[in-house]
């Protein structure tokens, strides 16, 4: 799981964010565009900033690939979510 934080001020309040990101798995690949299976659904997803092929697990975060999951690390990383 990979954790993005952000921070702003508004007047004297301070807001922070997280975001998540989640692994999930390629299964179609269109040029920058790729689709990836969630329960019994697909869903688009850009995956301009990774170097990804069918099969590879990603990171997605806002619909974005963010990080190409290492092939040792999938394991450890779905047991998480499950």
């Amino acid at each position: 799981m990979s954790f993005q934080n952000f921070s702003f001020r508004i007047l004297n309040f301070e807001f922070k964010l997280m975001c998540l990101a989640f692994p999930y798995q390629i299964v179609k690949i269109k040029g920058n565009k790729a689709k990836i299976r969630i329960n019994s659904q697909e869903q688009e997803i850009d995956i301009s900033l990774v170097k990804a092929k069918k099969g590879d697990f990603v990171l997605v975060q806002n619909s974005t690939a963010i990080k190409k999951i290492p092939r040792n690390q999938i394991k450890e990383l779905t047991a998480l979510f499950i």
